[in-house]
């Protein structure tokens, strides 16, 4: 899976999970915030790609995915908590 393939599947699973994605250009790393009682991740327009999906890799491995079918080529870019089940 290239690229802008997983970044598409990265943004389904936070969809699914209910939370908004943002890509915005500043001085900032990025990661999860609520916003108006909505969760909001936030992605700094200023980085790569890679760096994007690095991010999102993390944001997701915070996450329970267990309701979620997560297809095993992403699976592979999420962090190792989607495999241990911690929260």
């Amino acid at each position: 899976m290239d690229a802008p393939e997983l970044f598409t599947e990265f943004k389904v699973l936070l969809t699914q999970l209910d939370v908004d994605l943002r890509v915005e250009k500043g001085n900032f790393k990025g990661g999860i915030c609520r916003v108006k009682n909505r969760r909001v991740c936030l992605l700094n327009g200023n980085t790569s790609l890679s760096a994007r999906l690095k991010l999102l890799g993390e944001v997701l491995a915070e996450m329970d995915l267990s309701s979620l079918f997560v297809l095993p080529a992403v699976r592979d870019h999420i962090g190792p908590k989607i495999y241990t089940g911690c929260p």
